[in-house]
């Protein structure tokens, strides 16, 4: 649970600085866990998948029209975040080729 205070704790301080709060007011921490017992639990693959986290931040689901998106973690993580994204219409691109998501 040290990860999930130290977050919290990272957004309020960037929130209340000077240079770049007013930028990054809307900004939200919504952490999830998977084993230990929390308010939000699960995969955030499953939960995007779901419509859950979307529901829970009260935000529209990802559109392929206005959002784009940067995945980094394991493998096993990149493939399960590819395919969701490529659910909600992004198609993975690169640096020479510029699209809605980049791995």
């Amino acid at each position: 649970m040290g990860e999930l205070t130290c977050g919290l704790q990272i957004v309020a301080a960037v929130k209340d600085d000077q240079l770049v709060g007013e930028i990054i007011k809307r900004l939200r921490l919504h952490s999830k866990t998977t084993q230990e017992h929390y308010p939000f639990m699960g995969r955030i693959t499953d939960l995007m998948a779901s419509g859950k986290v979307f529901e829970d931040l009260g935000v529209a689901q990802i559109s392929s029209e206005i959002d784009h998106a940067m995945i980094f973690g394991s493998m096993g993580m990149l493939h399960d975040t590819k395919e969701v994204l490529e659910g909600f219409g992004l198609v993975e691109g690169s640096n020479n080729r510029p699209k809605t998501f980049v791995v």
